[in-house]
């Protein structure tokens, strides 16, 4: 279980979360959508321990995230960023993955054949596009079995072939996992998904649970009908 006790972390008036609470149960798969800047990187970044200087509380497992305990062995993440130093190897960074992991029944080749790139290349990160950078940590997130994954706009920068193989992987293979999915796209919501949360001015305007009647685009018209009008 993740839980989101009174979390807060503002950068500006207008930038990060604010009164951020929320439980997320085992094998719970929840998508959070909200626009650009409206805090969902900032959260996923509280989640993972990666932002400390927060208030309230996040607790996965019953450990916080601030304590010693707290580890990332179990979580796989896909980062909206670029998070590879841009002088480093594409096949260095993978074997350190390995070695950090240490998992030999990991789907590395499975994954990377799925998404068409090559982990073993010896080109540097700055020499790669967006996508392919993409593939990288979707290979990573992906070819480990984690109790949790967390997803950051995973499709940024995909192909339309590429997506749609990612998600239909996603979909049928994550089924008894917890996730969060964080996307600004309205389309990569689906019935796979078991909670909506619709964050606006940087706190859940709205929670509702999804089935084959949700109609995720006029839940959302319904938040942001206003600006969208506008």
């Amino acid at each position: 279980m993740i839980v989101y006790k009174n979390v807060s972390l503002m950068y500006s008036v207008n930038t990060g979360i604010k009164n951020f609470n929320l439980e997320i149960k085992d094998n719970e798969k929840v998508a959070i959508i909200g626009p650009n800047g409206s805090g969902k990187t900032t959260l996923l970044k509280i989640t993972l321990g990666f932002s400390k200087y927060y208030k309230g509380e996040v607790l996965i497992k019953e450990v916080s995230n601030k304590d010693n305990k707290f580890n990332l062995n179990n979580i796989g993440y896909v980062s909206s960023e670029n998070i590879f130093p841009s002088f480093s190897k594409v096949k260095t960074i993978v074997n350190l993955y390995k070695k950090l992991k240490n998992d030999e029944n990991n789907k590395l080749d499975y994954i990377s054949k799925l998404l068409k790139i090559n982990l073993k290349e010896k080109k540097y990160f700055k020499s790669l596009s967006t996508g392919m950078i993409q593939k990288v940590k979707l290979c990573l997130a992906l070819s480990y079995d984690n109790d949790y994954y967390i997803f950051d706009e995973p499709t940024n920068g995909l192909d339309a072939i590429i997506r749609e193989k990612t998600l239909n992987y996603i979909y049928e293979n994550l089924k008894q996992k917890t996730i969060i999915y964080c996307t600004h796209l309205i389309e990569e919501i689906t019935t796979f998904f078991d909670r909506l949360i619709i964050i606006k001015d940087n706190t859940i305007k709205l929670d509702v649970e999804i089935n084959e009647k949700t109609n995720v685009k006029n839940i959302f018209y319904e938040v942001y009908g206003e600006e969208i009008n506008d």
